[in-house]
């Protein structure tokens, strides 16, 4: 009995050779191969010996809970069986494929047996090996909860704990919209750098993300070299540098608060273009609010009306 199962939900299970589908699955599209003694191996199309059991760590004052969700899976074959190419062992290849949920596309899945650790998207096929009757516990978590490189485009619409740095593969895009309150545990930051970062919630602070602890060492908060960057509608706190850049392809920041930190807004070397600032509040940043190392700086003022007494 795998220790991490006295800390779980029991929620459902599934038979794969079963042509009826549990309640809720974790996992899809569950295929066996069988591996012979020698080391050859046949597909299982027709059947499918494998039983996944699903569980969630039992409710609590956190709304990311169910973000962690646990799939125990077992080789249901056990004996050995003979046929023309001898006796096997009945181990087994196992893939599937994760099943989305809360619409997120980048997956880590924990092999909490061997703690062996695998980044995936919901449409990349996942592959283990089981002996012949062995079981393991897998945790399978958005990589926006886990934290880790996200391989492809991610949209965030929903409240969430990041454990750790959060990485976005060059090339690709991040979308934060309205609903995503996203805190940043362990000093860890968001790291877009060459990649493509848009915040833009539909209503004034309707994205929020807090890093908690501003960390000089870590460098926790927005990290956008060589980024394209708009934000609008949010708030950006507790950060060493609310966003900091080296040569950002495009900087562009409009109705959002950035407070709490050292560094408001830290841009270096970006000598073609500007830096767009529009309604921009930056709030009890010790050091610097807003600080350029050979780049441009366009501010556009909210007008205001002042209004006197006699």
């Amino acid at each position: 009995m795998h220790p991490n199962y006295f800390q779980l939900k029991w929620i459902d299970a599934n038979s794969w050779h079963n042509p009826t589908p549990g309640i809720d699955n974790y996992i899809n599209t569950v295929v066996t191969t069988r591996v012979h003694s020698n080391g050859t191996t046949d597909d299982e199309s027709y059947e499918t010996y494998v039983e996944s059991g699903y569980f969630l760590k039992p409710t609590s004052a956190s709304s990311t809970v169910d973000d962690e969700r646990f799939v125990y899976l077992v080789n249901r074959r056990c004996n050995q069986n003979k046929d023309w190419l001898g006796y096997d062992n009945s181990d087994r290849i196992v893939s599937f494929f994760v099943t989305r949920f809360k619409d997120y596309v980048n997956y880590k899945i924990t092999n909490l047996k061997s703690n062996t650790v695998y980044y995936k998207t919901y449409n990349q096929q996942f592959t283990i090996h089981l002996d012949a009757g062995e079981g393991t516990l897998l945790k399978i978590e958005p990589v926006v909860h886990s934290g880790g490189t996200l391989l492809e485009s991610e949209t965030v619409k929903h409240s969430v704990d990041v454990r750790s740095d959060l990485v976005l593969t060059p090339g690709k895009t991040l979308q934060i919209f309205n609903g995503a309150d996203m805190k940043f545990l362990n000093s860890s930051r968001l790291d877009v750098s060459s990649a493509i970062l848009q915040i833009v919630p539909a209503s004034l602070g309707g994205a929020k993300l807090d890093f908690v602890a501003r960390n000089w060492t870590a460098g926790n908060g927005i990290v956008a070299g060589g980024a394209n960057v708009s934000i609008n509608n949010a708030i950006i706190s507790n950060g060493s540098a609310g966003i900091s850049a080296w040569n950002p392809a495009s900087l562009s920041i409009s109705n959002t608060t950035i407070e709490n930190c050292w560094f408001g807004v830290a841009v270096q070397s970006r000598p073609i273009g500007s830096v767009y600032l529009d309604n921009v509040k930056v709030l009890n940043c010790d050091s610097r609010g807003v600080t350029l190392d050979n780049a441009n700086l366009e501010i556009k003022i909210q007008e205001s009306v002042v209004v006197t007494s006699d």
